[in-house]
């Protein structure tokens, strides 16, 4: 930095010089000034210098965009409903709505309501279109999410469904595997939103067979997450054995085959069978040449 504004005073102390001898001096001067202004731009790029080259780096490897998008993770898109009279078709399509509006930063209603009609299809569309319609004649309108998702219910939601549920709910009951009972009880439940947490335990206790509910109660479960927990881990004590019979097993049905494939009704000690399987020739059924016999 000294050498360099030492530089230039002397440029300054030629100019001096040159403009009191030289005619010529103001062209010249406005040379060296325009040398001057140069000059300092490169001083100021010469302190800043590492900073600017750094900043220059980032701005090439940087996406456009900028940093955030760059480290966005990708966000998949929810799938379509076509119209299915299913309440759960329709609450998990209107849930994955939301969580991609959450995901993707959606604030405006009106670009709510454009988005989530895009991922309607086959008979949703339909309907739609006839509910756009209706909104072009100022008819009908659907200008936020939230009156959306009610038209959506009133359209699909079957009738009843809760009422339904609960009366399916009191034929729910263990006659098969633990998991089975398990996998069905939770699938009415999620029909049925205003029941308590104390009636979705007994209702879960109530349909169990004597030997898991004595089992769960001996645990001391307190909802029903926790006896569905505890349920699934049960051994089902009344599933029958998975092996293969052992031989004179009394459990064996009437229709079991025996070891070798004889049918139960030919015993292996009975006559026809030792004629059969033995390797003893029967008397009674060769001729005397066959016996190795004389006959007198």
């Amino acid at each position: 930095m000294a050498n360099t504004k030492e530089r230039i005073d002397a440029l300054e102390a030629q100019i001096r010089d040159m403009i009191k001898n030289d005619p010529d001096a103001p062209g010249i001067l406005k040379q060296f000034s325009l040398r001057l202004d140069a000059l300092e731009v490169n001083l100021e790029a010469t302190d800043n210098g590492r900073y600017a080259e750094n900043m220059d780096r980032a701005v090439v490897n940087t996406p456009a965009g900028g940093a955030e998008q760059a480290s966005r993770p990708r966000v998949p898109e929810p799938k379509s409903y076509g119209g299915a009279r299913d309440a759960k078709e329709v609450e998990n399509f209107i849930f994955n709505i939301e969580q991609y509006f959450r995901a993707i930063k959606v604030d405006s209603e009106a670009t709510k309501v454009s988005m989530a009609t895009m991922y309607l299809v086959g008979d949703a569309k339909l309907w739609w279109r006839k509910k756009y319609a209706e909104i072009e004649d100022g008819s009908c309108v659907i200008n936020t999410w939230d009156i959306l998702k009610r038209e959506l219910k009133s359209q699909f939601f079957p009738e009843n469904t809760a009422f339904n549920a609960r009366k399916a709910l009191l034929e729910c009951k263990h006659t098969g595997s633990v998991q089975e009972y398990c996998q069905a009880f939770s699938a009415l439940m999620l029909d049925i939103s205003d029941m308590s947490a104390v009636d979705r335990l007994f209702f879960f206790m109530e349909g169990l067979k004597p030997w898991a509910r004595i089992e769960l109660n001996r645990r001391r479960v307190n909802n029903l997450n926790e006896a569905i927990i505890a349920a699934e881990s049960l051994l089902d004590y009344n599933s029958e054995p998975q092996g293969p019979p052992q031989r004179g097993n009394p459990s064996r049905s009437i229709g079991d085959k025996k070891p070798g494939g004889q049918a139960p009704n030919q015993s292996w000690g009975s006559k026809s069978n030792w004629a059969s399987n033995s390797s003893t020739p029967n008397p009674k059924t060769l001729k005397p040449h066959a016996l190795n016999l004389k006959c007198s």
